[in-house]
């Protein structure tokens, strides 16, 4: 699963704001500390379940994965593709994958008006 770099900034000023204020610095009021804990409280509501971030050290194998998909849209086809190349790359890569590189094959128009896109990914796995 990637890892969403914005939410790990958010989730650190947040703790940080939590430090400062367990610690009083700056005088810190006590509405300002209940407001954080509750911040706090969602945030750790929002990610259960998510993956906690670890250190991957990306091994030297490269696996190639490949799908495609439907959509009204070669954008929407390609999206769908990429849900289903995450979905393979979790299971190729049990502990995290890294160095993904993504290219895209054709995207072409079916006789049904709909496109299909195919999207392609090298990827090594987190050892």
């Amino acid at each position: 699963m990637p890892i969403k770099m914005g939410s790990v900034r958010c989730a650190g000023a947040l703790l940080g704001l939590l430090w400062l204020s367990g610690c009083n610095a700056g005088g810190a009021e006590e509405g300002l500390m209940e407001s954080s804990t509750q911040e706090a409280s969602s945030l750790s509501q929002a990610s259960e379940g998510a993956a906690e971030p670890l250190v991957c050290i990306c091994g030297a194998t490269r696996y190639n994965l490949a799908a495609n998909s439907l959509g009204f849209r070669c954008t929407q086809a390609e999206q769908r593709a990429r849900l289903s190349l995450e979905s393979q790359a979790a299971a190729t890569c049990p502990t995290g994958y890294c160095n993904v590189v993504e290219t895209f094959g054709p995207c072409v128009r079916e006789p049904d008006g709909r496109y299909r896109g195919a999207v392609h990914w090298a990827i090594s796995c987190c050892q």
